[in-house]
């Protein structure tokens, strides 16, 4: 394991060779591969500072940077070649092409190591420690069973998160009973009780149509008892009708019973709808934002009970991207894309005391 190594390697040096601060140590022909790919996002900060960083080290054999802690922290501007304060953290690193290391406080660190292939893709590990799972960065951080059947379609989604949080889902108890959030959403409504939750929650964001401001977005949230969670919606919808000049309309799609609010003009495209289904209720932005998450999929989704993902199509990003910047008036051209990879990956579970992840980034001639 990499912080078992870090530790023997710290006893062996008589220190630890991972600071408190943030530090990168690589190899340079891998991090300048890296730092070309980035150069591509051309007209913006990060892509500026690739290009800038790639230049400043187009000699080196091997390359680092570092920001103490508490200071702000520019990495790219800080890249150089290696010298010999960081030595230790170089054969840390062993094989991997590079290293990233952030220190949380409290002895606790993030750790991200990887390699740019040949392609250009990227595959890299992150750890990270346990207490990063208090608070609201619960929500995301995953628990060590997986996350269960998708339930939402996978026809044109541009990106998709799939997670059973390693603390619940108790999101009432990450909201101050006073505090705006309750207020605003009256979040004290048993819908949040962790009790009516099954775990896991899912998030989809659809390639948008023509003319869209917002693209279609879904949720869907496991419960453990059904009519206890449609109970607890609709007590949900009547606190924000009490609060909010709002009305209800029942809904129907694919089966499935629910509600949708009306005349809620705060956001572009904003009526939102949910569905009950026997194992989740499902909410979206709008009616279509529910049509397109119930429609065929393509593909196949993958089994129930694999790790927890979080995953983005990239080129479809970019299609979205140009979309709505025309669509805004903006113009297509205004639009960041296209994107230097296919697409982006991050999987994972919660391995004893500790959050173990996979990224990947497919670069754009890779297999799917």
């Amino acid at each position: 394991m990499p912080l078992l190594a870090a530790a023997l390697l710290a006893a062996a040096c008589g220190g630890d060779p991972l600071p408190e601060g943030t530090l990168l140590v690589g190899d340079g022909v891998q991090v300048r591969a890296l730092l070309g790919r980035l150069a591509g996002l051309e007209g913006t900060p990060l892509g500026r500072s690739a290009r800038r960083a790639g230049e400043e080290i187009a000699r080196c054999g091997a390359v680092e940077a570092f920001c103490p802690r508490g200071e702000p922290c520019a990495l790219l501007e800080r890249l150089a070649c290696a010298g010999e304060g960081w030595a230790a953290a170089h054969q840390l690193r062993g094989e991997d092409g590079w290293l990233l290391s952030h220190g949380l406080g409290g002895g606790g660190r993030a750790l991200l190591r990887g390699s740019t292939l040949a392609d250009g893709s990227v595959a890299a590990r992150l750890e990270l420690p346990r207490q990063l799972g208090e608070g609201g960065l619960g929500l995301l951080l995953p628990a060590a069973e997986g996350p269960g059947a998708q339930r939402l379609s996978a026809e044109q989604r541009v990106a998709h998160l799939h997670v059973r949080p390693d603390r619940g889902l108790d999101v009432a108890s990450l909201v101050a009973a006073e505090g705006w959030g309750s207020r605003l959403f009256a979040l004290e409504s048993s819908l949040f009780a962790a009790t009516t939750l099954e775990g896991a929650w899912e998030l989809a964001v659809y390639l948008p149509e023509p003319g869209q401001r917002i693209p279609p977005l879904a949720l869907a949230v496991g419960v453990a008892h059904r009519q206890r969670a449609v109970a607890a919606m609709e007590e949900f919808l009547q606190a924000l009708m009490a609060r909010w000049p709002v009305r209800r309309s029942p809904y129907a799609l694919a089966g499935h019973q629910g509600a949708c609010l009306g005349n809620l003009n705060v956001m572009p495209d904003l009526a939102p709808c949910y569905l009950a289904t026997p194992e989740a209720l499902l909410v979206g932005w709008n009616p279509g934002s529910l049509e397109r998450a119930l429609a065929p999929s393509g593909a196949a989704p993958p089994p129930a009970g694999g790790a927890s993902a979080l995953e983005v199509d990239l080129a479809l990003l970019a299609t979205a991207d140009a979309a709505l910047a025309t669509t805004s008036g903006a113009g297509a051209a205004a639009a960041p894309g296209p994107y230097p990879w296919r697409r982006l990956r991050l999987e994972g579970r919660r391995d004893g005391g500790r959050y173990a992840l996979q990224l990947a980034l497919e670069g754009a001639g890779s297999a799917p």
